[in-house]
């Protein structure tokens, strides 16, 4: 049975709202509330769970929004896969909402926007966004630092950022539902990808994750990406790993095994099987001929 988190828990009794930093557990906290929340992932990659047992990897840049009602938690992964899950959250009363959803509803361009809609009328909803430009995030620091050091027209400040970011909120909402993504560009999207790739080879990087990461279908991306590179995605993973694996190869002592693993490979077999394929020799023959071959070894003292 899900926990409930209670107004007072969080909010107080004085107050619309709170924001603060968090670290997201280990274990499955699976809760409900009866505040608005929206969750924004800062730092690290973990499992975000639904009550009823929906669990999608959330990553950097990801964010929630939750209403009143939905079962949900963040999972950070064991210590031996990663660290900690940290989160920016703001909880917001359905009365600071209602009071908000009526103030964009004066601004005649939003009207139509169907999440505006679920703001008037307080629908359930737990979705996961996605922050390309990183404009979520300034405006979550930006009320949260307002809220933990209020000074002179703090209150007003921390209005008009949440106006701001709920309105950014129903541009990317809007985009994610119309199938646009929010970089402007199909050269934008495969540039951030690549560049999500290079720094997250050792992660699973699977076909799945990395659409919903740039909110495509799995084939749209698998199209565009071909046509944008001249190669498949799957390829292009794995000649990243490949190289990455290299550099260990000759730099380090790292058992192959490590090498394998570090680099995001399932196992040793696959590991091998991709690295001769790519390369023409066995990870171990490559270690043999690059250190046989380094200048270091090869001066005399």
């Amino acid at each position: 049975m899900p926990q409930l988190f209670k107004k007072n828990d969080f909010i107080g009794t004085d107050s619309g709202f709170s924001a603060g930093y968090y670290m997201e557990h280990r274990t499955n906290t699976m809760h409900s509330h009866e505040f608005w929340e929206l969750s924004y992932v800062y730092e690290g990659s973990g499992i975000h769970k639904t009550g009823n047992g929906i669990s999608t990897e959330i990553t950097k840049g990801n964010f929630l929004i939750i209403s009143p009602g939905p079962a949900h938690c963040i999972i950070s992964p064991p210590p031996e896969k990663g660290n900690l899950v940290k989160t920016c959250n703001i909880l917001l009363t359905p009365k600071l909402i209602n009071h908000l959803s009526t103030k964009l509803k004066e601004i005649s361009s939003l009207t139509e926007y169907e999440f505006l809609q679920i703001l008037l009328n307080q629908s359930d909803i737990l979705e996961m966004l996605n922050d390309s430009t990183g404009c979520i995030l300034r405006f979550m620091i930006n009320i949260t630092h307002e809220y933990s050091h209020p000074t002179l027209c703090s209150q007003d400040i921390i209005e008009n950022e949440l106006i701001n970011l709920l309105i950014s909120i129903c541009r990317i909402y809007e985009d994610k539902k119309n199938g646009v993504h929010p970089a402007g560009s199909d050269t934008d999207l495969i540039n951030e990808l690549t560049h999500f790739i290079d720094t997250n080879y050792g992660t699973e990087l699977s076909l799945t994750f990395l659409a919903k990461h740039v909110h495509l279908s799995r084939e749209h991306l698998s199209r565009l990406f071909k046509k944008r590179t001249g190669e498949n995605l799957s390829t292009y993973i794995s000649n990243t790993r490949i190289e990455k694996a290299k550099y260990l190869l000759r730099y380090s002592n790292m058992p192959i095994g490590e090498v394998a693993l570090s680099c995001g490979f399932s196992g040793n077999n696959n590991f091998e099987k991709a690295f001769k394929k790519k390369t023409g020799m066995t990870a171990g023959e490559y270690r043999r001929k690059v250190w046989y071959e380094s200048p270091f070894l090869s001066c005399k003292s």
